[in-house]
């Protein structure tokens, strides 16, 4: 009975510091979510406005006359799989890279011969694709600091001049949607060739573009004049517009990490406290045990001696 005891008094001492690191960890990733969205919010905006002009500019245009817009015949494809450095934020990582091999599978199942390479940025989408056994062609550090364009630019400079080499033919970023903190979605979006419909990254409503290029042409837009000519404004403009697809896809998934990390140590922190709660329990049924078999013990013996 007494290892009993002090076996449960060590377990409840345990599942307390257990519950102290958890519940640090949540502190920790709730104030880092409140930045992330924040910082996801602003761009989402920004993003918005740069598809804006994009959907502007190319009314009316021959998608087929610019190589980063035209459609190719599907043979090669590159994924960037956008995953976290780290463990413990529940399914986070389960979930998108579950989603990137579903949507690699549709892919080959639809074009059996096509080859498809892989990139990953953050070290669990590596591990998950070298597992798997996918062609990895590229590996980038995912910084743990405040996210800037700049984490974003070497993956941009590569993917452009693979794509304009001929190296793919189709680019796509796996990546997790921000919806809110109890609700992050896994998506896979095609970033390669550029498409004005279903391009806004965060806030993806395509039945809504519909009505926006009605309006756009309603509102004389496709009549813009370009200095010195349409082709070099997109030369300028696309590679940026590329550049704010995976910044805004990253900040989403970071915002996704954080706020899945959060809630997967809020649960623990409260199955803690549920597990305190029964240790305790079971060890004062233990020591109610002990006391009533000494006192039984006690007063048998006072009987025995005529006391």
């Amino acid at each position: 009975m007494a290892n009993s005891t002090r076996e449960i008094r060590r377990r409840v001492r345990s599942v307390k510091s257990i519950r102290q690191i958890t519940r640090a960890m949540e502190l920790v990733a709730a104030a880092k979510m409140q930045r992330a969205v924040a910082a996801v919010q602003q761009s989402r905006r920004y993003a918005n406005l740069a598809w804006g002009m994009l959907r502007s500019i190319t009314v009316g245009m021959d998608f087929r006359s610019h190589p980063l817009l035209a459609s190719r015949p599907r043979q090669r494809l590159l994924l960037i799989l956008l995953a976290s450095n780290r463990g413990l934020a529940g399914g986070f990582n389960t979930r998108i890279t579950d989603a990137a091999r579903e949507y690699m599978n549709e892919q080959k199942n639809q074009t059996p011969t096509l080859e498809i390479e892989t990139v990953s940025l953050g070290k669990k989408g590596r591990d998950d694709l070298l597992k798997h056994g996918h062609k990895l062609v590229a590996e980038f550090e995912r910084s743990e600091r405040a996210i800037t364009s700049a984490d974003v630019a070497p993956l941009v400079k590569m993917i452009f001049q693979d794509y304009e080499a001929g190296k793919y033919d189709v680019a796509a970023v796996a990546y997790t949607d921000f919806v809110s903190m109890l609700k992050q979605e896994p998506r896979v979006k095609e970033i390669l060739p550029l498409t004005t419909r279903d391009s806004k990254l965060g806030s993806v409503y395509a039945e809504t573009l519909d009505k926006e290029e009605a309006l756009d042409k309603a509102e004389g837009y496709w009549q813009h004049l370009f200095e010195p000519d349409l082709e070099t404004v997109l030369a300028a403009t696309i590679p940026r517009l590329l550049e704010v697809q995976l910044y805004q896809a990253l900040l989403e998934s970071v915002a996704s990490e954080h706020a899945a990390r959060m809630m997967a140590m809020r649960n623990a922190s409260d199955a803690a406290v549920d597990l305190i709660d029964d240790l305790t329990l079971t060890y004062n049924q233990l020591r109610q045990s002990s006391i009533t078999s000494e006192l039984a013990e006690i007063s048998a013996g006072r009987l025995a001696l005529g006391v």
